[in-house]
């Protein structure tokens, strides 16, 4: 792997996770979905850093691409919360939310 292609190889993995996201909240019930181990606490700080690095690489110049990491990630945090929370009608809303976006 190239150092260049490094932004697009970290913000294809936001997107797997982001999908990820989207594929468990739409299978399984929030009280499921709290036991996920790695939690999906963990994962989207993961996802935090990975978009933080995405930022601060020299070869960083897709101003785009490092919107779109930020904004994958933000949705995963909050549907982080709402499952910790148990907030399945923000969870719902969350859900809908991602499913809209276009994952490339």
């Amino acid at each position: 792997m190239q150092n260049g292609n490094l932004p697009a190889v970290l913000y294809d993995k936001i997107l797997l996770t982001a999908n990820y996201f989207l594929r468990s909240a739409k299978l399984f019930e929030i009280s499921i979905l709290r036991d996920f181990n790695p939690s999906f606490d963990d994962l989207a700080l993961i996802m935090q850093r990975l978009a933080d690095i995405i930022l601060t690489l020299p070869e960083s110049e897709d101003v785009l691409l490092s919107q779109k990491a930020l904004d994958y990630v933000y949705l995963m945090l909050q549907m982080s919360i709402a499952i910790r929370n148990s907030d399945s009608i923000r969870l719902s809303e969350l859900t809908k939310e991602l499913d809209k976006k276009s994952f490339c």
